[in-house]
């Protein structure tokens, strides 16, 4: 009799020899193998033994687990499933793709991957796991899919930002003859908002409508999301309006669909009108909402929010405090913004970073850095963007000490190879006028965005180096990169500084062929560039040419012409702004106060300034102040000019006082030139330019004695006269002159 033999004949009524062949066969006898029979008599322990490797899944222990499953199925324990769902669950959990891998092979070897609902889980893994290309095989080893598996896969793909592969798959799907449901419509508007393909989802639309199920309200929200996010707000509304029932999700997607287009007082009124309705808004209502207090720096609709926040008692604690903290600081109440974060009992790495943001964007750049440092006391990582942040608070302060210290950091954490930091890194360097490290920054880089081109082409043109700025611009084109519209106007005040006339041609040229002549921010540089390039003609055609004008436009235009004399023009253009329904800035005014001051023009100068303050509610900054001083001068009227800076509501730079020196000099008053020229030693001791300006006055009236005081001063105090430089353009090529 053999032992299996005898085995059977005593399960009846003996347990524990039931127990005893299973124990044998999970061991391996070798003289016991699987019998379908035997699994169906001893059903109970083999259910145990299932019903073990899920416990184990759920606990975490996936490589147990896998033991026990490869144990089994090496012995011809059939495993249920329900294990093999729990296996995949905790590889899904534990985002194990190597597990996850090492289970589908098992399933490959015993045939459980041709299961439906297996088969569903293994791609959901899959696609959970971050390994689409494998969730793909799986699905399509499986000859009969159902409408879940489709569904699975496609929106596996939408979740990766695989867009077009979700669309390919739907169309794919339906030439299969299969019928798309209301779980796989949503997924495929995904798709379509990832790309902004906006007639394929007014095609997903119709398609919707054709099988009667737009009443289903997740794919009114997915609809609503998709038309908002590609722009179509109207059509988003006409949906949302049409919707017979509405969740708190249709009402979010709707306020952001309004704040992302800019229209804040829609998503507002609608913000009201849910909670008329009986919805109630959530935090994430309050995220979607925040943005609009932001953007249109509506500090007291922020005010509102804030105190909806704290009567619902929602917690500040995440997103709704970074929200609270963003919208403070872009309003300019930073005090508010540092109650929040002090407020806050959790505060993550995005919370120390909307601080550190919030103190660069309203100037406080030292407690920016400060907040930094705290930050790594408190034992929270920086990441990419916290540098990206700090940075520009360094290039701010000119901090060069302090910067190198930070670029230490970031190559101890590993975040130099980022391309964001090392854009920030290069920017930072070219504030701090240490060129040499940012070119060094630049050069190390593995790789480069048109951002990383940007900061070292403007980076060169801060200090000096226009010409270098111009041969990386036209390496940025041999390496094929693509320049964008900031470039542009990065490189165009190189050739504005040489005075490059013809390589500004060959540049507007090249804007033409790319299509950036649309580009506002271009056709300000080009008006610019012509002008300080001595082409009055040539910036008032790029003018007259632009599509679209800001502030900046005009600004440009009349200070082209306020700089070549033509008054007239300035003026008239000036007039013309406020017709077209724009009103001027403080730079606008400098520019018209500049041109007046160019021809002599007093009196207008006077009821220009006079206007800022009185008819724009514009206070005069110091910039205006000097403007006057120098026209007052130019036209002889130094005492005027002494009194209008006695009269400042505060203390004047030295360009105040550097303009009325000048004026003292074409008028030859010594005596006012000598009490001008002592207060612009004080305020700049080592400028050069103030000693000569004073010791040229006294040539001019022959006090050679005074002359070599002058002189004498300088090198008591080590100072040396800079030498002067110009530059002349000859074939194409801009020459130094010294």
């Amino acid at each position: 009799m053999t032992l299996t033999s005898t085995l059977l004949a005593g399960l009846p009524g003996h347990p524990s020899n039931t127990r005893l062949l299973v124990k044998l066969i999970h061991l391996g006898s070798p003289r016991l193998s699987f019998n379908p029979a035997i699994c169906e008599i001893t059903n109970s322990p083999f259910n145990n033994m299932n019903i073990e490797l899920s416990a184990l899944c759920r606990e975490g222990r996936l490589e147990e687990a896998l033991a026990v499953m490869v144990s089994m199925n090496n012995k011809c324990i059939p495993v249920k499933t329900s294990a093999y769902a729990s296996l995949l669950q905790a590889c899904i959990c534990l985002k194990s793709l190597p597990e996850g891998k090492q289970l589908y092979s098992q399933m490959l070897s015993t045939g459980a991957d041709q299961d439906l609902f297996s088969a569903t889980k293994l791609v959901g893994m899959f696609l959970a796991c971050g390994s689409p290309s494998d969730a793909r095989l799986v699905f399509d080893r499986i000859e009969k899919k159902d409408v879940i598996l489709w569904n699975a896969m496609i929106s596996g793909y939408a979740r990766n930002e695989l867009y077009d592969e979700a669309l390919a798959l739907y169309y794919q799907m339906q030439n299969e003859g299969l019928q798309p449901d209301n779980f796989t419509f949503p997924c495929v508007l995904k798709a379509c908002t990832g790309l902004l393909a906006l007639e394929r989802g007014k095609e997903i639309h119709d398609c919707i409508i054709s099988v009667g199920i737009e009443s289903d309200i997740f794919i009114g929200n997915a609809l609503i999301d998709m038309y908002a996010k590609c722009g179509d707000l109207d059509v988003a509304r006409h949906v949302f309006d049409k919707m017979s029932q509405r969740s708190v999700v249709t009402w979010n997607a709707m306020i952001a669909g309004y704040v992302q287009s800019g229209q804040c007082d829609e998503a507002f009124k609608l913000f009201y009108k849910m909670q008329l309705m009986g919805v109630n808004p959530t935090s994430v209502t309050v995220v979607n909402l925040l943005p609009a207090c932001a953007r249109s720096e509506a500090f007291r609709n922020g005010k509102e929010v804030h105190a909806f926040v704290k009567k619902r008692g929602f917690d500040i604690d995440g997103f709704v405090g970074n929200a609270l903290i963003d919208v403070y600081a872009k309003c300019g109440s930073i005090d508010d913004a540092v109650r929040v974060f002090v407020a806050m009992s959790r505060t993550d790495v995005v919370s120390w970073n909307a601080m550190v943001t919030g103190f660069v964007q309203n100037g406080c750049c030292v407690d920016a850095l400060k907040l930094f440092s705290q930050m790594q006391y408190a034992g929270v990582q920086p990441n990419s963007f916290t540098f990206s942040s700090i940075l520009p608070a360094i290039g701010h302060l000119t901090a060069l000490w302090q910067g190198r210290e930070i670029h230490g950091y970031v190559i101890k954490i590993g975040l130099d190879s980022h391309v964001f930091v090392g854009g920030g890194l290069v920017d930072m360097y070219s504030k701090c006028e240490s060129i040499e490290d940012a070119e060094q920054v630049f050069d190390r880089m593995s790789q480069r965005d048109v951002v990383s081109w940007n900061a070292m082409i403007v980076g060169y043109v801060q200090n000096g180096q226009c010409e270098l700025a111009l041969k990386l611009f036209y390496r940025m084109n041999q390496l094929g990169e693509k320049p964008n519209s900031v470039t542009i106007a990065s490189v165009l005040p190189a050739c504005a500084r040489l005075a490059a006339l013809q390589q500004g041609k060959e540049i507007h040229d090249y804007i033409i062929r790319r299509g950036f002549d649309s580009h506002v921010v271009v056709g300000n540089a080009l008006i610019d560039m012509y002008a300080k390039c001595g082409s009055i003609e040539l910036a008032g055609h790029a003018f007259e040419n632009m599509s679209q004008r800001t502030v900046v436009s005009w600004n440009a235009m009349i200070a082209g012409y306020g700089m070549h004399g033509h008054v007239d023009e300035a003026l008239s253009l000036f007039y013309r702004m406020k017709q077209a329904g724009l009103k001027p800035d403080h730079v606008t005014f400098i520019n018209v106060l500049s041109a007046c001051s160019h021809s002599g023009l007093v009196d207008e100068g006077w009821h220009f300034f006079d206007s800022i303050n009185r008819e724009y509610d514009i206070l005069p900054s110091m910039e205006h102040y000097a403007c006057m001083v120098d026209l007052l001068g130019r036209a002889g009227k130094l005492e005027e000019a002494h009194d209008l800076i006695n009269d400042m509501p505060f203390e004047a730079d030295s360009t105040i006082w550097g303009a009325l020196l000048g004026a003292c000099k074409i008028h030859c008053n010594i005596e006012l030139a000598e009490e001008v020229a002592e207060h612009l030693f004080k305020l700049e001791p080592e400028n050069t330019g103030f000693y000569v300006l004073l010791s040229n006055i006294y040539a001019v009236s022959g006090r050679w004695s005074d002359v070599a005081k002058v002189r004498t001063m300088l090198r008591n105090r080590g100072l040396r006269k800079k030498p002067g430089c110009s530059w002349i353009e000859v074939d194409n090529k801009v020459h130094d002159l010294y």
